[in-house]
């Protein structure tokens, strides 16, 4: 799923009746920016929608007319396993639902949906009927049949707050949200969200299963995607089973700061 950080409207001085979108287009499980996203702002009175494709910073701007707009990002990547990003596909799915991935490669591939609905996860994917959601694919030649990706409206949601072990509220840092262990290459399954002031946060679009919510106030970015070192701070997490349009409160305690390498901390 994509979150559209720093989304902005304004007006240019000289243009009164021209306003400017913009912002940045991010993966929600690892905050990237996504280059090559699709963004669409649909105006609620009246006018075509107006449409841009991010930079390599995952930056977009729309010119537009003064009016309400909804913005959506759509995307369809697939992720190389292990990671090769000059490997890596991605297409635009249409409004129909329908997309084309080009010149893929032959190695072994995992599925990736970005924009969808707050509340949405993938629910199956399928190549020429055949699951891929799971393990992925490879592909040795032409593709054994369509690509089918169904989505579910009916994620969980976890809110909560993150105190640290003196019970003071903690005004700054990230949560994660990992799977269970064996799930754990599946990226798209991992959901991060940063705390406001008051120590609060909210994930959604949790597909049904088991997870640990880990709490850091600094984390190296991308380090919780490594099983050694998530295994130092497993005890420190929180269980928790999502069901389907599951609502649930919980309390974190932060973890322990992440000492970076080569960092020198006082004792």
């Amino acid at each position: 799923m994509f979150a559209v950080i720093a989304l902005l409207v304004s007006a240019f001085a000289q243009q009164p009746d021209t306003a400017v979108i913009e912002g940045v287009v991010r993966a929600s499980g690892t905050d990237a920016p996504i280059a090559g996203a699709d963004v669409n702002a649909f105006p609620a009175t009246s006018g075509e929608r107006v449409q841009a494709v991010t930079d390599t910073g995952g930056r977009f701007r729309l010119l537009v007319r003064p009016d309400r707009y909804q913005v959506t990002v759509t995307k369809v990547n697939l992720r190389p396993n292990p990671s090769l990003a000059f490997l890596s596909g991605s297409a635009v799915a249409g409004k129909d639902g329908a997309f084309v991935l080009n010149d893929v490669g032959v190695v072994h591939y995992r599925v990736e949906l970005f924009g969808l609905p707050a509340d949405a996860y993938i629910a199956s994917a399928r190549l020429g009927g055949a699951d891929i959601l799971g393990n992925g694919f490879s592909l040795h030649g032409d593709s054994t049949g369509p690509m089918e990706i169904a989505v579910s409206g009916l994620g969980g949601r976890i809110v909560g707050v993150v105190r640290n072990p003196q019970n003071e509220i903690v005004p700054s840092g990230r949560v994660v949200l990992v799977p269970e262990p064996d799930l754990r290459s599946r990226r798209d399954l991992f959901k991060v969200a940063t705390l406001d002031q008051y120590g609060r946060f909210n994930i959604q679009g949790i597909r049904p299963g088991r997870y640990k919510l880990f709490a850091w106030d600094d984390v190296p970015f991308g380090a919780y995607f490594d099983s050694e070192f998530l295994r130092s701070y497993e005890d420190q997490a929180k269980a928790v089973t999502v069901q389907k349009n599951d609502y649930i409160q919980a309390e974190i305690t932060l973890t322990p700061r992440v000492v970076k390498t080569g960092e020198f901390v006082e004792r």
